[in-house]
């Protein structure tokens, strides 16, 4: 009888974690919204990642600046710049299911989605080198303010703050340009950086032990510069699997003093360091030479999506393929911000 027992007990575990393994979770199919602000129109188009088709436009925003969606792709937040450099500005909610939106901040911030998808708030004072920080509480919309901290405004830098993946800390720029990091359950900054570097764009391993920037990797432990390679101008995405960094290639749309952009996205190996391939734009493009400016990958790692100034591409990672999929019919752009979030 207790064998018996013993083996019914057995096989009905087996059961369990047959069944568990059958039906764990997999995003490989779930369906996801791209996002684009447009910085000279005042709007935020929203495409359907599935067949790259325009499904909606939120209008009536100001000069959109930059774009944060919560994980469950319920709400989006709109931040507006009247202009670059800690100039005026406010910050947006935008209910997803109704497509309503209301001001929550009259200053010009930025946000950050935390680990643990709580959105962070750097609310930066004029004319000052002060920022207020922050978290809203995504039911009201209300913001808690914790600390006032000395960080740089992200002007055209958009990757200027990450947040470690697991301990409460996330890493900026003051105005003077230092790397520091930032407790933000004890409020209290726990390490300011000895390494430096020319750009204020920056990523996080997905193990939160180093910081890629543009043309070099920080341990972030030994504060050292570990690694370099040619850096150009422009933004950065790690693969899903930790294992790739893409860099674009903005060039300087503003001087020919600096090289102009090339049209390729590289990838970089983060086992060598070395540029092991590179995609090419320049056939896709309206343009030849686009600026390249930002990359986002869906969660389910089969696309990206990449922003120029005068359109957005799509890009099939499996083959390396960029396909131009978004230009406006009419009036001016300046495709900024981008975001990728789940369908609400």
């Amino acid at each position: 009888m207790k064998r018996e027992l013993l083996l019914i007990i057995v096989m009905f575990s087996i059961m369990i974690l047959f069944n568990a393994c059958i039906f764990k979770p997999n995003n490989s199919n779930e369906f996801y919204y791209l996002y684009v602000g447009n910085w000279d129109n005042d709007e935020v188009f929203i495409i359907d990642t599935e067949d790259n088709s325009v499904i909606d436009t939120l209008d009536g925003f100001g000069h959109v600046w930059d774009l944060a969606i919560t994980p469950g792709g319920s709400k989006l937040y709109v931040s507006t710049r009247e202009g670059m450099y800690n100039q005026p500005g406010a910050l947006f909610s935008v209910d997803l299911q109704s497509k309503t939106k209301r001001i929550i901040l009259n200053s010009a911030a930025d946000v950050f989605i935390s680990p643990s998808g709580t959105p962070l708030v750097i609310a930066h004072i004029p004319n000052d080198t002060m920022a207020q920080v922050g978290f809203i509480d995504t039911l009201t919309d209300q913001i808690s303010f914790i600390d006032s901290l000395n960080i740089l405004d992200q002007s055209i830098n958009y990757q200027n703050l990450v947040f470690d993946p697991i301990e409460p800390i996330f890493y900026a720029w003051t105005n003077q340009h230092y790397l520091f990091g930032y407790n933000y359950n004890c409020e209290g900054i726990v390490h300011l950086f000895n390494s430096e570097s020319v750009s204020e764009e920056m990523i996080i391993s997905k193990d939160g032990k180093y910081i890629f920037f543009p043309d070099k990797t920080l341990d972030i432990v030994k504060d050292s510069i570990i690694a370099t390679w040619e850096g150009r101008k422009g933004t950065m995405m790690q693969s899903n699997d930790g294992k790739t960094l893409y860099l674009t290639d903005y060039g300087n749309p503003f001087s020919t003093l600096l090289a102009p952009p090339s049209g390729l996205v590289r990838v970089l190996d983060l086992e060598t360091y070395t540029i092991v391939n590179s995609m090419s734009f320049n056939e896709a493009a309206e343009h030849y030479y686009p600026h390249l400016d930002r990359m986002i990958i869906t969660p389910n790692g089969k696309k990206a999506f990449v922003s120029s100034p005068a359109e957005i591409f799509s890009v099939d990672l499996n083959r390396n393929i960029a396909v131009s999929i978004f230009r406006p019919v009419v009036g001016n752009s300046w495709f900024k911000p981008i975001v990728v979030g789940k369908k609400p």
